[in-house]
C-alpha cells in the first residue's frame, strides 16, 4: 500500500470511468493544494460544447491530439515548477499510465494513481445521469466501453502506483 509522505514531490493521476467520482474527489481533496489538469476542461476551452443528434449538449470530442498536446504541456509546466500536480482523467489503459509514469520519472516525482475502479458500473451510470450541466453527461454506451477497458490487467509497475481513493482520502492530510 502506498503511504503519502510530506516533502515528496507527487504527480497524482485519477483512474476510473465517467461517474465514478474522480472530479468531485479532486475538487474536495486537492483543489486547494494542487494544480489540476483536466482534459475535459481543455476540450471545452479549445472546442466548446456542441449539440448532439437528439438536440442535447455535450463536450466536443474533436481535435483529440491537440487536446492531449495541451494536457501534456500543462502537466510539464506544473511538474517543472515542482508543483503538486493532478491529472483528472479516466486513465484506463497501460499505455497511458506508462506515459504518466515516464513523465513523473522525468520530473523526479512519485506517480500515485488514485483508483476509482471499485465503484460499480451501475453506480457510475446513475451518477452520470444526475450530472449538471447536461453537457457533462457521457453516453451510456461510452461508459460501457470504458468499463471494459478498466477491467483489463495493469502492468506490475503500474499496480505499484495504485491507491484506492478511500485510502488516499485517509492520508491526504499529510500533504496539507
Amino acid at each position: 500500500m502506498i503511504i503519502l509522505e510530506a516533502n515528496v514531490k507527487y504527480f497524482f493521476v485519477t483512474r476510473g470511468i465517467p461517474g465514478s467520482g474522480k472530479s468531485s474527489f479532486v475538487e474536495k481533496y486537492l483543489s486547494d493544494i494542487a494544480i489540476i489538469v483536466s482534459p475535459d476542461n481543455i476540450r471545452i476551452k479549445l472546442n466548446g460544447i456542441v449539440e448532439t443528434k437528439d438536440h442535447g449538449l455535450q463536450i466536443s470530442q474533436k481535435n483529440s491530439d491537440e487536446v492531449w498536446k495541451e494536457v501534456f504541456s500543462e502537466l510539464t509546466a506544473s511538474l517543472s515548477k515542482n508543483r503538486l500536480t493532478v491529472l483528472d482523467a479516466t486513465s484506463l489503459n497501460n499505455i497511458q499510465l506508462e506515459r504518466y509514469l515516464k513523465l513523473a520519472e522525468e520530473y523526479d516525482a512519485k506517480l500515485v494513481i488514485i483508483d476509482f475502479s471499485s465503484i460499480s458500473l451501475d453506480e457510475c451510470k446513475w451518477r452520470n445521469s444526475l450530472r449538471q450541466p447536461e453537457y457533462k453527461r457521457v453516453p451510456e454506451v461510452v461508459i460501457d466501453g470504458m468499463y471494459i477497458k478498466l477491467q483489463k490487467p495493469l502492468s506490475t509497475k503500474i499496480k505499484e502506483c495504485l491507491i484506492n481513493y478511500m485510502a488516499f482520502a485517509d492520508q491526504i492530510n499529510v500533504l496539507k
